[in-house]
């Protein structure tokens, strides 16, 4: 059976990181400050070092959604801006999506994670996919929460992963064409987010497009399916269905191009090479 130390890799990402990417808190000043022009992307990027703006933009789903607009043009394809100013709107712009989501959370879970594979726990294996892997991420339904909502939570924070793919694929992009990397950029943050992302673009992209009556299932409807697996209890017999065509990836690498995002892989592996990060090991 051949296997890989997820965690361990993980793990050295963080380690080896400028700074550590697990935030225990992202609102905690309560400070007022004056909400930029929503519709201005240069100066949503002014204030992307303020933590009430995130809060803000959680609160008002308008207002973040007319910020990611706006940050998209900014490192979108038919961008116009300098290469820093793309750089740092697509890092904005992950950050939106997975601050406001409740994203955090599951990257902090990650950390322990790659704490018990220091101790020796193997926790990924080929064999049963990689949403194996990510429902340890997500842990146990909280007690004061009911199936349903927590399956809803999950959903969220799966959204903003598959959606965090796009401006991180853009991102990686931008470096694959020869440009430089910002001085002020924490690419081992970015590299782990990149990894979370690009596992759940790949699912996503590879499970089954229709349903047991052969009607066709949309991305959302794919998020909801995944989301009820990692919501179940650990005793469920549920399954995640792939195309017929998939192939369970034979090196870590393989998650991240399984799902097209070459920019992703660029993004890791401009931090540290993912598949010389990942011990491999072998039985008979």
């Amino acid at each position: 059976m051949k296997y890989f130390k997820l965690g361990l890799a993980l793990a050295l990402f963080i380690l080896l990181g400028s700074c550590n990417p697990f935030e225990m808190n992202l609102y905690s000043s309560f400070d007022k400050m004056d909400m930029p022009n929503f519709d201005d992307g240069d100066a949503l990027l002014d204030s992307s070092s303020q933590k009430q703006l995130y809060k803000h933009l959680k609160e008002n789903p308008s207002d973040k959604n007319a910020a990611l607009k706006a940050l998209g043009k900014l490192y979108g394809a038919n961008s116009t801006a300098d290469t820093k100013t793309q750089q740092k709107a697509a890092i904005m712009a992950t950050d939106v999506m997975l601050k406001t989501s409740g994203a955090d959370e599951v990257l902090e879970n990650l950390n322990n994670v790659a704490n018990d594979a220091i101790n020796g726990k193997e926790i990924y294996d080929p064999d049963k996919g990689p949403e194996d892997f990510v429902k340890t991420l997500f842990g146990e339904k909280p007690s004061n929460m009911s199936q349903t909502a927590y399956k809803e939570k999950i959903k969220e924070q799966l959204k903003a992963f598959n959606d965090a793919a796009g401006p991180l694929n853009s991102y990686g992009s931008n470096l694959k064409n020869g440009e430089p990397i910002s001085e002020d950029t924490n690419v081992g943050d970015l590299a782990i987010k990149a990894v979370m992302a690009g596992v759940t673009n790949t699912i996503i992209e590879n499970m089954k497009d229709t349903n047991e009556e052969g009607d066709s299932l949309s991305d959302d409807e794919k998020l909801e399916k995944l989301a009820e697996y990692l919501a179940a209890p650990e005793e469920s017999q549920m399954e995640i269905d792939y195309k017929e065509d998939y192939k369970q990836p034979d090196k870590p690498s393989d998650i991240l191009k399984d799902g097209g995002n070459a920019g992703l892989l660029k993004v890791v592996n401009d931090f540290k090479d993912i598949d010389e990060l990942f011990e491999e090991k072998k039985e008979d």
